[in-house]
């Protein structure tokens, strides 16, 4: 794809040169890309998405076909990412360890060097606690998605329209 051009270059020499700016540098190009990818995936699918919309507001039902495509418009991003981290275990595990420092540093008085001490610790705990959050928020769409559309004679068809036609509109989400 054409979209993808070159990422992987990219990454071998933030890799390969290892300083800030490289990796700052590609995360704007990784961020380009994933809004690329998805572009091209709503591209793909418009059309199909266009006429589940209208099968929604006709109040029709859907077929698993329509199901699926619902599916990957509003929580394929999120089924992707937590079907291939594999992190979230050791930021648990981290982030309890970073806890235990913190709680023993409640009680003592700090000194300057223990002030930056504990600063880099919350830097760390502050990084982790964002990626746990990330990732139990697409776990929680996902099965908010799994409810609402289990259940097709008590589907929220104005909810569901407004969102797709949101994303149509939309070229960032």
């Amino acid at each position: 794809m054409i979209f993808l051009k070159d990422i992987s270059r990219h990454m071998k020499n933030a890799q390969s040169n290892m300083t800030a700016e490289k990796f700052m540098l590609v995360a704007g190009l990784l961020s380009e890309t994933k809004d690329a990818a998805r572009e091209e995936a709503q591209n793909i699918t418009s059309v199909k998405i266009k006429d589940t919309v209208q099968k929604l507001k006709r109040r029709e039902p859907l077929s698993s076909e329509d199901i699926h495509y619902l599916r990957l418009w509003i929580i394929g991003d999120a089924e992707s990412y937590t079907g291939m981290e594999e992190s979230f275990q050791e930021w648990l595990a981290e982030f309890k360890r970073l806890e235990g420092i913190l709680e023993e540093c409640e009680t003592k008085k700090l000194t300057l060097d223990d002030l930056f001490r504990v600063h880099g610790i919350l830097e760390d705990a502050l990084r982790i606690a964002a990626d746990i959050g990330n990732y139990l928020e697409k776990k929680e769409r996902i099965v908010k998605f799994e409810t609402a559309i289990g259940d097709e004679k008590n589907l929220d068809r104005e909810i569901l329209v407004n969102i797709l036609e949101t994303k149509m509109k939309s070229p960032r989400l």
